[in-house]
């Protein structure tokens, strides 16, 4: 008789950057050596910098090991980006989203302030390219907001940023891992 792995259950709940995301590649990549048939992700973030949001969104694309990313409650800015990278992508009926467009808070002066002009062009350039190659939200929605973006449910399912409404799960029995980002 042949040992099938099972399902692995993880939780994640932190900004993105460059310290959490190592947290989550440590344990995953764990993961990844006992092949187990899928991973399972409570995902739960207020975003973070563009660079380890995609970073995590690539990462998540190249998995060798399907991922199921769930919304339980917000995945805002970048997070939501990083979502996106997940071979399905659930979120609860009470789940929300939030995008915007990258800014940056920094003051600059004037020999820094084309740089940092292009660097926020060029995030948001990556970030509209992955929406449309992962959703089919209306680029208007995207494009012509002033402020933060706040989707539903309802409005990410029928664009696609999620693949289906539902819970987080896990089977009784289940070994739980909780991603400590300290």
């Amino acid at each position: 008789m042949t040992y099938i792995e099972p399902d692995y259950w993880a939780t994640f709940s932190a900004p993105l950057t460059e310290h959490t995301i190592n947290q989550l590649f440590s344990v995953f990549t764990q993961f990844f050596q006992t092949r187990p048939p899928r991973i399972h992700l409570l995902f739960q973030s207020t975003g973070g910098s563009v660079g380890d949001g995609i970073a995590l969104y690539n990462f998540f694309r190249s998995a060798p090991v399907p991922i199921t990313a769930y919304n339980v409650g917000n995945v805002a800015s970048i997070a939501t980006i990083s979502y996106l990278g997940a071979s399905t992508r659930v979120c609860s009926a009470y789940g929300m989203f939030m995008l915007h467009r990258p800014s940056n808070q920094i003051r600059f002066n004037a020999r820094t302030a084309d740089l940092a002009r292009d660097s926020l062009r060029l995030d948001e350039d990556r970030m509209s390219a992955i929406l449309a190659d992962r959703s089919n939200l209306p680029d208007a929605m995207w494009m012509d907001h002033d402020t933060d973006l706040i989707i539903s449910p309802a409005l990410a399912l029928s664009s696609g940023i999620a693949t289906e409404i539902g819970e987080w799960l896990p089977p009784a029995g289940s070994k739980i891992f909780n991603i400590v980002t300290h």
